[in-house]
């Protein structure tokens, strides 16, 4: 199988079941054989109760209780079975239709890693999240000694070998900068690539809290020292 696209849910009942549909059409549309995971981590609205189990493509994994956003990205790594996996937030905000270019980029075999980045010009994202994601993004540059402009990116692929899910340690959003300093830290820097992509936040803003941020900060200070 190709590739492995993995969705973590958490009470997204408004926009995953279009997400997932916009994914399958864009997989059909390529032509790309892959499978859809999703992760229902621990959601109280149904938001995964009619996940077009029917469509053999699509699987869901059920955490009983909500565990966080890195647990849900961790249990979909340990079944996903295509050779290349990419990440994308169910919650509507990220471009399905990009998922045909990043597969594209990671398949011509030119780079194993690529992200795609709402920060090379001001997104429609609240201010304190997008000075903080700046922030994240310097400070985590700094300790890896590579240019990575945005972290805190929920639209990533990987090539699948690159990354053992029991090193995934991070139950909370600051997975985002443990899954960036295990995959980056010892790839060739040419073999990272980030491509800006466009971003609509929702109205109801990110679920993302200031103490989040911190935590994400003393998380790259963390895995700088892991390394």
């Amino acid at each position: 199988m190709g590739l492995s696209v993995i969705l973590p849910a958490y009470n997204e009942g408004s926009s995953v079941s279009g997400v997932i549909a916009e994914v399958l059409a864009t997989l059909d549309e390529a032509g790309i054989d892959g499978e859809v995971v999703v992760v229902d981590d621990g959601s109280t609205d149904g938001s995964v109760d009619c996940c077009f189990q029917e469509d053999p493509r699509v699987r869901v994994v059920t955490h009983p209780v909500n565990r966080g956003k890195g647990a849900a990205i961790r249990s979909g790594l340990e079944v996903a079975r295509g050779r290349y996996v990419m990440i994308h937030d169910c919650d509507g905000e990220y471009p399905c239709e990009d998922i045909i270019y990043f597969f594209s980029v990671v398949t011509e075999g030119k780079v194993d890693v690529c992200f795609g980045s709402r920060l090379w010009r001001r997104p429609r994202m609240r201010r304190l999240h997008f000075v903080g994601n700046r922030v994240i993004s310097l400070a985590s540059s700094i300790l890896l000694g590579i240019q990575v402009r945005d972290v805190m990116t929920g639209h990533k692929i990987f090539r699948r070998g690159l990354l053992d899910p029991a090193r995934v340690k991070c139950s909370g959003f600051d997975v985002e900068v443990e899954l960036t300093f295990l995959l980056l830290w010892d790839l060739p820097r040419e073999r990272f690539y980030e491509y800006s992509i466009q971003y609509d936040a929702r109205e109801s803003g990110s679920k993302l809290r200031k103490v989040d941020g911190l935590r994400c900060l003393w998380r790259a200070a963390r895995e700088t020292l892991r390394h």
